[in-house]
């Protein structure tokens, strides 16, 4: 199973694939996320809960139709948020399925962004060897030369807070130990405010 769709894609269309590799076909047509307050309602009171979470989407209903086309509730197979409502009753045998974002996670919202916008660790590699005038072998070497460690260190923050890369992935790129690429990240982020240094030029 590939977790890693919920790096790579926005979060309905990470959970619509999550659930294909399950051989469960979803059918929601509403990509957009939903306010969890207007879908409870009444039937759940607690105001922390919704403050807690920064995006709902719904990804379709799963009953006999996903198995047997010619059962489904729908002409075309394909459901929006409003219409799932609508028809479901008591007596419905079936489940709405949501993907849910808690706000803890929304870290991850930008890894989604920055991503779709193209940034790789490669394109993390230019920038830095932009702004310190080295060559790419440079911030591989094991040189302690201050703008190579310095370098090194942004790298590592930028790979790390910004896209998401494992500190374990960024040590096995970098020939550094684990403890070394945390504490670049630290350092990184240090000289990254201080001057104010960002990933987009």
């Amino acid at each position: 199973m590939d977790l890693k769709i919920f790096a790579d894609k926005n979060l309905f269309n990470a959970g619509t694939s999550f659930f294909k590799q399950l051989n469960i076909p979803l059918n929601s047509n509403t990509t957009t996320s939903l306010h969890l307050k207007d879908i409870l309602k009444d039937k759940f009171k607690s105001q922390e809960i919704f403050k807690k979470v920064s995006a709902t989407y719904f990804l379709g209903l799963v009953d006999k139709s996903v198995f047997d086309t010619s059962l489904s509730l729908f002409d075309d197979g394909n459901v929006t948020f409003d219409q799932a409502v609508e028809k479901i009753h008591a007596d419905y045998e079936g489940m709405m399925i949501f993907a849910v974002l808690k706000e803890a996670d929304e870290k991850f919202e930008r890894y989604y962004e920055m991503k779709r916008l193209g940034y790789d660790l490669d394109t993390i590699e230019d920038r830095v060897c932009e702004i310190y005038k080295i060559e790419k072998e440079d911030l591989f070497s094991r040189s302690r030369q201050k703008v190579k460690s310095d370098a090194r260190a942004l790298f590592c923050f930028w790979a790390h807070r910004e896209l998401g890369y494992a500190q374990r992935e960024l040590a096995r790129r970098l020939g550094m130990s684990q403890p070394g690429v945390g504490y670049a990240v630290i350092k990184g982020e240090a000289i990254s405010k201080s001057n104010n240094y960002r990933i987009k030029n």
